[in-house]
């Protein structure tokens, strides 16, 4: 694990002189969905710089493997989307000293999350940064969408980016699948081949539809992800204008 985490920080480095593409997805001992959002073309030709902005989920669980690869990765900030339930429950994000965890306390409006997300990312002294909430799926792919249309990439690949978690959380998912059709069993006193596994599976699972309905609900109401970005999050051109700046080569 330790060489691999070596080879993947080279790798990051020389993708940040375009000199080749890193791995997106890295497979940390203690959470399965972390991923780099860079790479992505955008409309106009740019492309989302690599080793800036990773989305994950909760980083309760991180090994000490992990951990040096977090800090062998220069991670400065951490942004956590998470309730302060859910915190209790699984515990806070385990990190390396000197590496800022900023909470947004899992606010009701999401736009809360949003704005709090591209305001950290748009500092270059922020990053190389992590947004995630519990499972790095709902709640992270949309704050991920809304980042990466406001960096101008096409609504096709952000919504691949979205489904991806269902490839990385398929494990997750099948155990979570099975403790419940176990629980369900037990109380209904029924053999667990008789729980419906298929139909668990699939409301674990991200579906396109989703994240369209996500993106219709912001246009019928703002008009655009663009005016959403302004008048909802509150951003100024300016402000949207420097994050594109900052984070596309």
């Amino acid at each position: 694990m330790g060489r691999a985490f070596t080879i993947l920080f080279l790798l990051v480095l020389l993708a940040s002189c375009n000199l080749i593409r890193p791995p997106r997805h890295v497979e940390l001992d203690g959470q399965s969905n972390f991923r780099d959002v860079g790479g992505y073309r955008t409309e106009d030709g740019g492309r989302v710089q690599w080793g800036q902005v990773y989305r994950s989920g909760a980083l309760s669980d991180l090994s000490d493997r992990d951990l040096k690869f977090i800090r062998r990765m220069g991670f400065r900030t951490v942004l956590d989307f998470r309730t302060e339930t859910q915190i209790e429950r699984r515990g806070a994000d385990r990190l390396p000293v000197g590496v800022e965890c900023i909470r947004t306390g899992g606010a009701p409006d999401a736009r809360t999350d949003h704005a709090k997300l591209l305001r950290t990312a748009v500092d270059p002294a922020n990053r190389p940064m992590i947004f995630h909430a519990r499972d790095g799926a709902y709640r992270t792919g949309t704050a991920t969408a809304v980042l990466l249309t406001a960096l101008g990439v096409p609504w096709k690949t952000v919504r691949k980016d979205y489904l991806l978690s269902n490839k990385y959380r398929k494990r997750d998912i099948n155990r979570e699948v099975r403790r419940i059709r176990e629980l369900q069993a037990k109380e209904r006193g029924v053999p667990v081949r008789k729980i419906n596994a298929r139909k668990l599976k699939e409301s674990y699972r991200l579906h396109a539809e989703d994240i369209d309905a996500f993106r219709d609900r912001i246009v019928d109401e703002y008009g655009s992800m663009h005016a959403y970005v302004i008048e909802g999050l509150g951003l100024t051109e300016r402000e949207l204008n420097a994050l594109r700046r900052s984070l596309l080569q």
